[in-house]
């Protein structure tokens, strides 16, 4: 925050014209000072002058004392003030020239114009509280006072020789008072904080009338200094109106209120969870109980549906088993079948065959009948012995034949019974094992 280094005054009357300051520089040097003067000596006059630059409109007057009162002559006044920055950074000056307004036609309703100035520096030059000429030097030796168009022209041109670094603001032009208080916030210096000032000098004695009204503690920071930090730091936030931080924290300790008063009725039932928890305490051990044999049953169940997802597997064995059984029957009596098919198929051909022998040999019998007829019966007899005899050789063969498929279709039949033997030996086991675990 910046301080106040210097006030310079010139071309100021009050009580009417009998106190004139004519170019007056007080030095405070950045600590807090003591203006110690006569009664009517002009404390009040220094204090609405002091506050002039910073406040705006009709602010500027006093009970008594309207601020354009104090300019009745075309010769400018002026008021300067000096501030050091923070962290040594520099000066920078605050200036404001007024004078009455000689447009106006009726002087009971004269204005003033009112130029403020604010001039950045590091060093004292020409644009400084100490360095501006706001008097002129006359041949003789003695200063006179600046008329206004020489005033205007000398801020005019430090406006020109230093830009961004002095800037001249005419209060009386639309706009320009806003782009001035921006100027003096960019600074750290704040108007609400001024106007705060002002009230404690609305009147004579304004400080014991303010510790009058706020005689306490609570009244002080409640009425005062809250409200201006609260302002302030909404300010520099940049807060909308319904969201400042003291209707924050209004809200925030209405809330508290309503969870205490809730929390206090909680607190008297604390007396009735006491005994409900004692409650909850014995349900507890009987639930422990519950849960454990409920989880002894449910190791139990799982144990049955394993014996008997077991015992479905081992009928599904079993079912398979037979399925497979019932498929090599089948194929035996396919191959039964395809046997007695190929001997009939043999014997096809064989009988075939010998009806072609037989055939061959009538054709050589009938071609040597001729010349043979006489030894006829004996090969007549000699044929019926082999007839008879091959007749019964496979007469036999036929027989052993049948004899041999008889006993495949009886060995055919003997599996088939031990199968369905075996098949209840494994139901008995499987009978036996599944009682013991049971």
């Amino acid at each position: 925050m910046p301080k106040l280094n210097a006030v310079r005054f010139a071309h100021l009357e009050y009580n009417g014209t009998r106190n004139v300051i004519t170019d007056q520089i007080l030095n405070v040097e950045g600590v807090s000072t003591l203006l110690k003067m006569e009664n009517g000596g002009g404390k009040s006059v220094m204090t609405q002058m002091l506050l002039a630059p910073y406040i705006s409109g009709k602010k500027r007057n006093f009970p008594k004392r309207r601020f354009a009162d104090y300019f009745r002559s075309e010769i400018p006044s002026f008021i300067v003030q000096e501030w050091e920055m923070d962290a040594q950074a520099g000066y920078f000056s605050v200036g404001l020239m007024a004078r009455k307004n000689t447009r106006a036609e009726d002087p009971a309703n004269s204005r003033i114009d009112l130029f403020t100035w604010v001039s950045e520096y590091s060093q004292p030059d020409e644009s400084s509280l100490a360095g501006m000429e706001l008097l002129q030097k006359e041949r003789n030796g003695r200063k006179s006072y600046l008329n206004f168009a020489q005033a205007k022209r000398m801020l005019e041109d430090l406006e020109k020789k230093r830009p961004g670094r002095f800037n001249l603001y005419n209060l009386s032009a639309s706009g320009r008072s806003r782009a001035y208080q921006d100027k003096l916030k960019e600074l750290g210096i704040e108007q609400a904080e001024w106007e705060q000032m002002r009230e404690f000098n609305l009147e004579e004695s304004g400080l014991s009338t303010f510790c009058e009204t706020y005689d306490t503690e609570e009244k002080l920071i409640r009425k005062v200094l809250l409200p201006a930090a609260a302002q302030k730091i909404d300010r520099e936030a940049q807060l909308p109106e319904d969201q400042t931080h003291i209707a924050r924290f209004q809200k925030e300790t209405s809330d508290f209120i309503v969870l205490l008063r809730k929390n206090r009725q909680l607190l008297e039932l604390q007396s009735v969870y006491s005994q409900f928890a004692d409650y909850l305490e014995e349900l507890h051990e009987k639930a422990r109980l519950l849960a454990k044999s409920v989880e002894e049953r449910m190791i139990l169940e799982k144990q049955i549906a394993v014996l008997g997802a077991s015992i479905d597997r081992a009928l599904k064995s079993f079912d398979e088993e037979d399925g497979e059984y019932a498929e090599l029957i089948q194929a035996a009596q396919d191959e039964i079948r395809h046997l007695e098919h190929e001997i009939l198929s043999i014997e096809w051909y064989r009988y075939t065959e010998e009806k072609e022998v037989l055939s061959r040999q009538q054709s050589q019998v009938q071609d040597q009948k001729a010349a043979a007829e006489k030894a006829l019966d004996e090969v007549k007899l000699l044929l019926r012995q082999l007839e008879c005899a091959r007749e019964a050789a496979e007469l036999a063969d036929h027989q052993n034949q049948a004899a041999l498929y008889e006993e495949k279709a009886a060995s055919a039949r003997l599996e088939d019974e031990e199968i369905i033997l075996k098949r209840n030996g494994y139901g008995s086991r499987l009978y036996v094992l599944y009682s013991d675990l049971l």
